[in-house]
């Protein structure tokens, strides 16, 4: 579940590196479906895992900023910035529904 601009930038390929206060677990090349966060439970496209970085330093976090797009070194989790890397963004032609459950802020299932 991702918020805009973030959600549009990752499908477009400018984004490379979604920034979490927690690690992915996600094996690499598993599709990660983006969800689009207040959009009233839609799909907009995917996203394959490539890694999990971190946890990252200011250092770090600053150096990749042409992956993130965000300037500067303030870590916005912490010492828990993680960067999920991700590649080969698919935007869908129309949203997908699926039901957005109450307390869902990262993962959600398709039903």
């Amino acid at each position: 579940i991702v918020q805009q601009p973030w959600i549009g930038l990752l499908l477009d390929g400018h984004k490379t590196l979604e920034i979490r206060g927690t690690r992915c677990n996600k094996l690499k090349g598993e599709t990660i479906y983006l969800a689009l966060s207040g959009g009233g439970g839609v799909i907009l496209g995917a996203v394959k895992f490539v890694a999990c970085h971190g946890p990252l330093s200011r250092a770090e976090y600053g150096a990749r900023a042409d992956g993130h797009c965000v300037a500067g070194d303030a870590l916005p989790y912490g010492a828990s910035t993680y960067a999920w890397e991700v590649c080969s963004p698919v935007r869908f032609r129309e949203p997908v529904s699926f039901v957005h459950k109450p307390g869902v802020v990262v993962w959600a299932k398709k039903e």
